[in-house]
């Protein structure tokens, strides 16, 4: 469950005093590797990594639930074991990133482009094109010989 001072929540992000923290937020991402290696897991829950360049980062040690990642930058990076709820990712960077499967592309375009929280809220996604049209060529291919 997220704190009172999550940023989903209108708080503020927190800055955990935690050296693997330091070291992430600072981009020194062999530091932080170091710094995690012994740990069960990292809580950067609500936390700010705004601005953080994550693109070699192992981040399967650390929960990221809250975090406030604006402008970050997410490259490549495989976060499907991730919770990402009330994540807001403001011009984050996420091309080329995975997702937890329960966020969708409109969700995740929603919080880059208007700072929306993730899964705060489920928002309606359009059935793709290609659907539309295979739907469509079926039914043209099924019709009675009479029509």
């Amino acid at each position: 469950m997220a704190q009172a001072n999550s940023p989903g929540r209108g708080g503020k992000p927190r800055f955990p005093e935690d050296e693997a923290f330091r070291c992430l937020r600072a981009g020194e991402i062999g530091s932080f590797h170091k710094a995690i290696a012994k740990r069960e897991v990292a809580d950067f829950s609500d936390a700010d990594l705004r601005g953080a360049d994550l693109r070699n980062a192992d981040l399967s040690k650390v929960i990221l639930r809250g975090a406030y990642l604006r402008d970050a930058d997410l490259r490549g990076l495989d976060l499907r074991h991730m919770d990402m709820t009330g994540c807001s990712l403001r011009n984050a960077k996420v091309s080329g990133a995975y997702f937890p499967a329960n966020l969708s592309p409109e969700e995740i375009r929603l919080s880059v482009e208007h700072a929306r929280c993730l899964n705060r809220k489920s928002y309606p996604v359009a059935r793709p094109l290609s659907w539309s049209v295979r739907h469509f060529r079926d039914l043209w291919l099924t019709r009675p010989a009479c029509c």
